[in-house]
Protein backbone atom coordinates (compact mmCIF):
# COMPACT_ATOMS: atom_id res chain seq x y z
CA UNK A 1 0.00 0.00 0.00
CA UNK A 2 1.51 3.41 -1.15
CA UNK A 3 1.88 6.43 1.61
CA UNK A 4 -1.05 8.09 -0.64
CA UNK A 5 -3.11 5.12 0.29
CA UNK A 6 -2.42 4.91 3.90
CA UNK A 7 -3.43 8.88 4.13
CA UNK A 8 -6.35 8.06 2.37
CA UNK A 9 -7.01 5.44 4.78
CA UNK A 10 -6.54 8.27 7.60
CA UNK A 11 -8.89 10.25 6.35
CA UNK A 12 -11.52 8.30 6.27
CA UNK A 13 -10.80 6.64 9.69
CA UNK A 14 -11.26 10.62 11.06
CA UNK A 15 -14.97 10.57 9.55
CA UNK A 16 -15.51 7.72 11.14
CA UNK A 17 -17.29 8.03 14.93
CA UNK A 18 -14.69 7.26 17.72
CA UNK A 19 -16.19 4.24 19.05
CA UNK A 20 -15.75 2.58 15.45
CA UNK A 21 -12.02 3.69 14.60
CA UNK A 22 -10.66 1.18 16.47
CA UNK A 23 -12.71 -1.73 15.18
CA UNK A 24 -12.23 -0.48 11.28
CA UNK A 25 -8.07 -1.07 12.53
CA UNK A 26 -8.33 -4.15 13.50
CA UNK A 27 -10.25 -5.05 10.06
CA UNK A 28 -7.32 -3.52 8.38
CA UNK A 29 -4.74 -5.29 10.31
CA UNK A 30 -6.66 -8.70 9.46
CA UNK A 31 -5.68 -8.07 5.54
CA UNK A 32 -2.55 -6.03 5.92
CA UNK A 33 -1.07 -5.69 9.18
CA UNK A 34 1.74 -3.22 8.30
CA UNK A 35 -0.15 -0.81 6.29
CA UNK A 36 -2.70 -0.87 9.36
CA UNK A 37 0.44 -0.23 11.57
CA UNK A 38 1.00 2.98 9.38
CA UNK A 39 -2.41 4.24 9.27
CA UNK A 40 -2.14 4.57 13.17
CA UNK A 41 0.32 7.76 12.91
CA UNK A 42 -2.02 9.52 10.92
CA UNK A 43 -4.74 8.75 12.89
CA UNK A 44 -6.30 10.42 15.56
CA UNK A 45 -6.85 7.68 18.58
CA UNK A 46 -7.51 8.59 22.47
CA UNK A 47 -4.92 6.42 24.63
CA UNK A 48 -7.26 4.30 25.83
CA UNK A 49 -7.65 2.94 22.02
CA UNK A 50 -3.88 3.06 21.48
CA UNK A 51 -3.68 0.59 24.46
CA UNK A 52 -6.21 -1.77 23.19
CA UNK A 53 -3.96 -1.45 20.13
CA UNK A 54 -0.73 -1.92 21.96
CA UNK A 55 -2.77 -5.66 23.91
CA UNK A 56 -4.09 -6.38 20.38
CA UNK A 57 -0.46 -6.18 18.55
CA UNK A 58 1.18 -7.80 21.30
CA UNK A 59 -1.55 -10.49 20.81
CA UNK A 60 -0.66 -10.96 16.84
CA UNK A 61 0.10 -14.83 15.29
CA UNK A 62 3.01 -12.85 13.14
CA UNK A 63 5.57 -11.39 15.86
CA UNK A 64 7.30 -9.96 13.10
CA UNK A 65 5.01 -7.45 12.29
CA UNK A 66 4.96 -6.12 16.12
CA UNK A 67 7.80 -3.89 15.71
CA UNK A 68 5.66 -2.01 13.12
CA UNK A 69 2.89 -1.49 15.42
CA UNK A 70 5.17 -0.91 18.37
CA UNK A 71 6.86 1.95 16.22
CA UNK A 72 3.27 3.34 15.35
CA UNK A 73 2.12 3.14 18.63
CA UNK A 74 5.35 4.89 20.57
CA UNK A 75 4.81 7.71 17.45
CA UNK A 76 1.37 8.53 18.88
CA UNK A 77 1.20 7.48 22.28
CA UNK A 78 5.22 8.30 23.31
CA UNK A 79 8.08 5.59 24.55
CA UNK A 80 6.87 5.44 27.87
CA UNK A 81 3.72 5.20 27.63
CA UNK A 82 3.85 1.82 25.50
CA UNK A 83 6.72 0.32 28.31
CA UNK A 84 4.29 1.20 31.10
CA UNK A 85 1.54 -0.50 28.72
CA UNK A 86 3.45 -3.35 27.82
CA UNK A 87 4.55 -3.58 31.60
CA UNK A 88 1.11 -3.65 32.85
CA UNK A 89 0.13 -6.27 30.73
CA UNK A 90 0.83 -9.27 33.12
CA UNK A 91 -0.80 -12.07 30.92
CA UNK A 92 1.81 -11.54 28.19
CA UNK A 93 3.95 -14.46 27.40
CA UNK A 94 7.93 -14.32 27.79
CA UNK A 95 8.59 -14.78 24.09
CA UNK A 96 6.06 -11.80 23.21
CA UNK A 97 7.85 -9.88 25.92
CA UNK A 98 11.27 -10.48 24.97
CA UNK A 99 10.44 -10.27 21.09
CA UNK A 100 9.13 -7.01 21.96
CA UNK A 101 12.16 -5.67 24.16
CA UNK A 102 14.37 -6.35 21.35
CA UNK A 103 12.08 -4.10 18.98
CA UNK A 104 11.98 -1.56 21.86
CA UNK A 105 16.14 -1.11 22.31
CA UNK A 106 15.14 -0.34 18.13
CA UNK A 107 13.17 2.18 19.17
CA UNK A 108 14.65 4.24 22.16
CA UNK A 109 14.61 7.42 21.62
CA UNK A 110 18.30 9.45 22.43
CA UNK A 111 16.78 10.80 25.84
CA UNK A 112 18.48 9.73 29.39
CA UNK A 113 14.60 9.18 30.42
CA UNK A 114 13.34 6.76 27.71
CA UNK A 115 16.63 4.93 28.30
CA UNK A 116 16.79 4.73 31.86
CA UNK A 117 12.81 3.92 31.63
CA UNK A 118 14.21 0.63 29.07
CA UNK A 119 16.78 -0.26 31.30
CA UNK A 120 14.35 -1.02 34.20
CA UNK A 121 11.67 -2.45 32.22
CA UNK A 122 14.27 -4.82 30.86
CA UNK A 123 15.71 -5.42 34.48
CA UNK A 124 12.13 -6.23 35.97
CA UNK A 125 11.36 -8.75 32.81
CA UNK A 126 14.71 -10.46 33.38
CA UNK A 127 15.95 -9.34 30.13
Amino acid sequence: MAQAEWILLARQLAELPEDQRLARIKRYAEEDSYAAAKVVVRCSLSRKDLQELTSFALRQDDLQRLGYWLESIAHRAGFRRLLRWIDQDSALPADVVDFAAYHLRRLVPDTDADRLALAQFCRTRGL
